[in-house]
Parts: structure tokens; sequence; C-alpha cells
């Protein structure tokens, strides 16, 4: 199967480059359009901070991520990207947002052993939410 556009999920942890290049290396391989998306943690569309503090930081806050992001992708990724995506709330659910608004036919996520946010149970969230094929590229070898 070929695919046409894989979406890579970040958290931009010391690791996140290694699961970002296995992104690029299968877009290239397959001609296919790359996209990155990085979910904030948090309930539904907020995030932990934003509940705390019962606050609506999103927009101050995301701005921020997105700029982080985009920094991360110009330093590790050697492969145009078709977009990428900063979100607040539950990991699945806005992930699969992701997904469908890029149309990505594969997702690429990090697994840990250590259960840190990319962690066994993360690749389990994300494989009850999204509807298109996941790799999860361990990271702990």
């Amino acid at each position: 199967m070929a695919y046409q556009h894989i979406l890579v999920a970040v958290d931009l942890a010391e690791d996140a480059a290694r699961v970002a290049l296995h992104g690029a290396e299968l877009a290239r391989t397959f001609g296919a359009k790359l996209s990155l998306v990085m979910v904030e943690p948090g309930v539904g569309d907020a995030s932990l901070e934003e509940i705390e503090l019962g606050l609506d930081l999103s927009t101050r806050t995301l701005p921020k991520r997105q700029h982080e992001l985009a920094l991360f992708a110009a330093n590790n990724i050697d492969y145009p990207l078709s977009a990428h995506y900063v979100l607040n709330g539950e990991l699945g659910r806005q992930v699969q947002k992701a997904v469908e608004k890029s149309g990505a036919d594969l997702l690429i996520a990090g697994k840990h052993m250590d259960h840190r946010w990319l962690a066994a149970h993360a690749g389990e969230t994300l494989a009850k939410h999204v509807s298109c094929d996941l790799l999860l590229v361990t990271l702990d070898a």
C-alpha cells in the first residue's frame, strides 16, 4: 500500500525527532505528503492548565506551541511539510481531528515503555480513536 499523506504525532520531547524522521523517510519513500500534530494534554478541548486555572489560555499558548512546532520541524525534518497542527485536549480525539482535517492515511507516533506521554496506553488510545493506519515507533531500543 502506498500512503498518500503521513501524519506524525510529536510531543517535542528529546526523542521526538526520531519519530518525525521516520515519518519523513516514509513520506520520501512513498512520495507522500507529511504533516505534524502536537496535542497539549487536557480534557475535551481544554488543556490541563486551563482547567486548573479556570482560564482560556488557548489564545496565548497555542501560538507559542505553533511556533515551537515550526522550529522543531525546521531543525529536525528534511522533508517539506503540508501542515502542522497544535491542538488542546484529549489525545485520541484531537489526533483524530488532525487525521480528518489532513486526510492522512497513516499516523506515526512514538512509544515509550516507561509510560510517558506517547506510552503504550497512548498507543492504545490512538488505536481506538484514529480512522487511519497507525505505526508506533519504539523509542527505548
